[in-house]
């Protein structure tokens, strides 16, 4: 999907950008309607109505959504921002690939969603990872944070 009009990709994602509602966009690239749909930035994507419902109904925290209007299609997709926060992830002084991100557990608000501060990653505990196989969630990706592994600059 690629918005329309004009929009900064990087505030959008962590709310502090309000669209014009709807947030029109148009399809770019493929025909399937999946439950998750990723924008033509590097960091937005779209959630089905069926995600966000399931979202509700399981009363998941730390997320907030806006209409989208699809250029050719009625079906109904909103725009995904995480409202949940915790700490900046901990980055050691050396440089060199890193297996996991650790971030200060006390700094979490304990939102199911939440973003590590400086960052636009998105990450979720396991009640959502839970939710999200049980009710077969279409083009979601689940990567274990102890797992992932990155390219740390070392620290300045």
């Amino acid at each position: 999907m690629q918005p329309v009009n004009e929009y900064d990709e990087q505030k959008i994602k962590i709310k502090e950008f309000i669209p014009q509602l709807p947030f029109k966009v148009k399809i770019v690239k493929g025909t399937k309607f999946y439950d998750v749909a990723y924008f033509n930035d590097p960091f937005n994507f779209a959630i089905s109505e069926n995600l966000k419902n399931v979202l509700v109904e399981n009363e998941i925290s730390g997320w907030d959504c806006y209409p989208l209007e699809i250029e050719g299609t009625d079906k109904k997709y909103y725009g995904f921002t995480v409202t949940g926060r915790c700490g900046p992830i901990k980055k050691p002084s050396t440089k060199g690939w890193v297996k996991g991100y650790e971030f200060d557990l006390d700094s979490w608000d304990k939102s199911d969603f939440f973003r590590p501060d400086e960052t636009l990653h998105v990450f979720f505990n396991e009640k959502v990872k839970l939710i999200i196989e049980k009710e077969k969630i279409t083009n979601f990706g689940i990567v274990n944070i102890a797992d992932y592994e990155w390219y740390n600059l070392g620290k300045n």
